[in-house]
């Protein structure tokens, strides 16, 4: 089996990553132990994700194109560069040469769907955003513009681009903030730092006690909702009665340039995939129980339509077993929903969508709980609750063994299973993409 382990260098937006071919699944001490079969180069932004240590190299300086060459030796050149086009961008120039050479060559201006880079640093206490935005860290909050804690005793303020907008720089490199499969929720080596990336369509910074998302908005996208209206319907529902579990506040959101910005308040405690290894039984079942008892207590605000919180398309890629934008009409997903055997013809249920450890905060201390990604959350059916429980493998445990990875969402389906709800794996499985 042939498995990629990918590690950061240093430097600019267009530094290089090391991606080690091993003939076997391995972690990080196989390849500090010496046990590579080959290496692929590849302009860093172009991953979707990294990991935090790895073996490190070092740029050519005779490269201004930036290219980058490699040598399989037990490897095919076909296999390889199967494995490399997965990795980077259709538009950029990708070549094999007939001695066994794979070129990769960043020599395009970035695609303009990119969000990596999308904050930049002015100087040690302010940084650009957007090219329009700038976060600057002050001794206290405005009281015009939103502010947050810095969480070392200063603020940061939000304020708009001055004009001419000041000279930046790409953020410094810190590998130890990445943390490809969720957010990292400890501190940072920098005030502001990049802590997730979904390839070139959506990024997570982190500023003090605030995350800043950025994601770009395609034709795909356009009709979706925004993740600031769902939670300003979630924050009404508590208004009305409490739900039991904390949810971020919104502090900033806008779009320009088909980007969506949006500055949301971090809400306390670590992510569950962090706090599951050191928890007992006893706390796990509690979280599992709880878990479940939320997804019941949203069941109960009903819908019409298969679609977000305002009516527009709901971006669940699951359920319709296809990511294009004309799959997520409400009208398309009723017909998928009905051909795989849910009851359409009842009260549609409110649903997160994407209730996995990375996004659940807990403090065992405290036993609190919270919830964010908001993204995907709106009506479905009834069914499709415990349904994707069992199905989507993007609530697994981002870390661990595999015996136990999806442990989590085979344990919450079970607890939703004794709440009464049901399930239609067999109709998911048969009623393949959505034509």
């Amino acid at each position: 089996m042939i498995s990629p382990y990918l590690s950061r260098q240093s430097g600019s937006v267009n530094s290089v990553v090391t991606v080690a071919v091993t003939d076997r699944p391995r972690g990080p001490s196989a390849c500090r132990s010496g046990h590579l079969t080959k290496e692929i180069f590849v302009p860093c932004h172009s991953l979707i994700s990294f990991c935090s240590s790895g073996p490190s190299q070092s740029e050519s300086p005779e490269s201004p194109l930036h290219s980058r060459t490699c040598r399989f030796d037990s490897v095919s050149i076909l296999q390889a560069f199967v494995f490399i086009s997965i990795l980077v961008p259709s538009d950029w120039p990708l070549s094999c040469t007939n001695d066994r050479l794979l070129n990769v060559t960043d020599n395009m201006p970035a695609p303009s769907n990119r969000v990596i880079g999308s904050i930049r640093e002015i100087d040690s206490c302010s940084w650009l955003i957007g090219g329009k935005l700038v976060p600057s860290r002050n001794p206290s909050p405005s009281p015009d513009c939103p502010s947050w804690a810095d969480g070392k005793g200063a603020f940061f303020t939000l304020s708009d681009a001055p004009d001419p907008v000041p000279e930046s720089q790409p953020l410094p490199e810190d590998t130890p903030d990445f943390e490809p499969q969720g957010l990292r929720f400890a501190p940072l080596s920098h005030p502001i730092g990049q802590v997730y990336s979904a390839g070139s369509s959506a990024a997570v910074w982190r500023a003090g006690d605030a995350f800043i998302k950025v994601r770009f908005i395609g034709s795909d996208r356009a009709n979706m909702t925004r993740e600031h209206t769902t939670l300003e319907f979630i924050h009404a529902k508590k208004a009305q009665q409490p739900l039991g579990f904390d949810i971020p506040h919104v502090l900033y959101q806008a779009e320009w340039d088909n980007r969506y910005y949006i500055v949301l308040s971090c809400v306390p405690g670590q992510t569950l995939a962090e706090a599951w290894p050191t928890m007992d039984e006893t706390l796990r079942q509690y979280y599992l129980g709880r878990a479940a008892e939320i997804c019941k207590k949203m069941a109960e605000w009903k819908g019409n339509v298969i679609s977000s919180v305002d009516g527009r398309e709901l971006a669940d890629a699951i359920l319709a077993r296809n990511d294009t934008p004309e799959s997520f009409t409400p009208q398309r997903l009723l017909e998928h929903c009905a051909k795989m055997g849910m009851n359409t013809s009842s009260k549609l249920v409110f649903y997160h969508s994407d209730l996995g450890p990375t996004n659940i905060l807990v403090d065992p201390a405290t036993r609190s709980l919270g919830i964010i990604d908001w993204e995907t959350a709106g009506y479905v059916p009834r069914e499709w609750v415990r349904t994707k429980f069992h199905v989507s493998s993007g609530m697994d445990f981002p870390n661990g063994e595999e015996s136990w990875k999806s442990d989590w969402r085979r344990f919450v389906a079970r607890k939703l299973a004794e709440l009464g709800f049901e399930e239609v794996i067999g109709g998911w499985m048969e009623s393949g993409p959505m034509a």
